[in-house]
């Protein structure tokens, strides 16, 4: 009997242990992500990618320029597709974007894209970056970036 009790405090306390541990890792997380910004939060889930301009939430109008760069895993060739969404989840346009530059110190290659558009309705839309599918790729890599329309 007194065998029994020391095999279930012993169970209790590394459940506790368990628990705990969880515990800290979920707030640990949770105060990371309020801390950082959005871009460091992405750049642990996908492969590199800095937009200068457009920032999140800014106003679309056509022409709309798009800037910024990307680390190598996000073109094969020297190019990569940019969509175009409205709030409807409509695409208003894709197109391919050509790097700038093959020449890079730091691991990213700068991109500018001009997008035109016609009216679109107001209201909610998204900028689609997706990266070129490799053969390993499980699904397509993309990031998407918030934009409003007006």
């Amino acid at each position: 009997m007194k065998r029994n009790i020391s095999m279930w405090a012993k169970r209790l306390f590394v459940s506790l242990i368990i628990l705990s541990a969880a515990v800290v890792i979920y707030d640990f997380t949770k105060k990371k992500l309020s801390e950082h910004s959005f871009k460091e939060v992405l750049a642990t889930n996908i492969p590199k990618i800095e937009i200068v301009t457009p920032e999140a939430h800014d106003v679309a109008r056509s022409p709309l320029i798009v800037k910024g760069e990307v680390a190598r895993q996000w073109f094969e060739e020297g190019d990569f597709e940019i969509a175009l969404l409205d709030s409807s989840d409509r695409e208003v346009l894709r197109k391919t974007v050509k790097i700038d530059s093959w020449k890079s110190p730091d691991g990213l290659y700068p991109f500018e894209a001009k997008l035109e558009f016609s009216e679109v309705k107001k209201g909610s839309g998204k900028i689609i970056f997706v990266r070129h599918k490799r053969t390993n790729d499980a699904f397509p890599v993309s990031f998407q970036l918030p934009i409003t329309f007006e």
